[in-house]
């Protein structure tokens, strides 16, 4: 949402009252958590497999908070160009 609220709050808690909250795929990936495998009954093997399953996980995480910083970035730099900020 982009709309100049600097001087009427009243006007900006009106827009949010007409809004949705939606999350975008991004958001969703960047906090999403993978299910674990399943024990083998080896805890050696269970240790190794938790650490890789949780290694990859941040390192998903990280690729789409990357995503909407980039997102975010753009969008506000569009804004700039434009004259809006």
């Amino acid at each position: 949402m982009v709309h100049g609220f600097t001087r009427d709050a009243s006007s900006l808690l009106r827009a949010l009252e007409r809004t949705t909250a939606r999350s975008s795929t991004e958001q969703i990936a960047s906090e999403a958590s993978i299910v674990g495998p399943p024990a083998t009954g080896d805890a050696a093997v269970d240790a190794e497999t938790e650490r890789w399953v949780l290694e990859a996980e941040q390192m998903v995480q990280g690729f789409f908070m990357a995503r909407r910083i980039d997102a975010t970035i753009g969008a506000l730099e569009a804004l700039d160009l434009a004259g809006h900020c």
